[in-house]
């Protein structure tokens, strides 16, 4: 069996690696960006669960704490949604590295579905649309749970993506989150690169207050 440790190729040039100490440091120094804006001890400790991490990311959203230009910090929020489906999901932080770069993803356990998160909320915003984080999430984990349900990701490199390509990185069956259906597509990988209010929670939906 292939491990994480000696590379797994995916689309023919792709490598799923491990993070090592320079991508580990990116992510420890863009999180703050985010966990600055929590605002009390109450926050704080919500934040250390799923629901609380999107409940963040949810009051962030609708503030419009950062402009559609701020690719960084809003790339910071996907790292935040991509803890999410670390802490809920069991996936794991990797890197896709292929002729082009290398980038973070998550990967679902020792399987071929891959998600990138980075710029699964800062596309959306600099397309000028509204972003529901937790229909987002939900969305996309309903998704990953019913690829595990079938096995149909065995035997195929699987990325879910919530973002349209723009450019061809090979083939690949994708989740097009906009339609909401898995596609065949060509793959693009994503391009390198104080508020102080309690997270408001989710009514209704699978991830709520105390989920996780």
């Amino acid at each position: 069996m292939v491990t994480l440790s000696e590379g797994v190729t995916t689309n023919n040039q792709q490598k799923i690696l491990p993070l090592n100490d320079d991508d580990q440091e990116r992510l420890i120094e863009q999180r703050p960006k985010i966990e600055n804006h929590l605002g009390n001890r109450e926050s704080i400790e919500k934040y250390k669960k799923p629901a609380g991490k999107l409940g963040l990311l949810r009051a962030l959203l609708e503030t419009k704490v950062f402009t559609p230009d701020q690719t960084y910090e809003l790339q910071c929020m996907g790292i935040v949604l991509g803890d999410v489906f670390v802490d809920d999901m069991g996936f794991r932080w990797v890197i896709v590295q292929d002729q082009y770069g290398r980038d973070p993803a998550t990967q679902y356990k020792q399987s071929s579905i891959i998600l990138y998160p980075l710029t699964m909320i800062s596309k959306r915003i600099e397309r000028g649309e509204v972003v529901d984080v937790f229909e987002l999430y939900n969305g996309i984990a309903a998704q990953v749970e019913k690829l595990v349900k079938e096995k149909i990701y065995q035997g195929h490199n699987t990325q879910l993506q919530a973002t349209q390509p723009t450019a061809p990185r090979g083939n690949a069956t994708c989740f097009d989150a906009v339609s909401g259906k898995m596609k065949r597509m060509v793959h693009s990988r994503p391009n390198a690169p104080g508020l102080a209010r309690k997270p408001v929670l989710s009514p209704k939906g699978r991830r709520k207050a105390g989920a996780g």
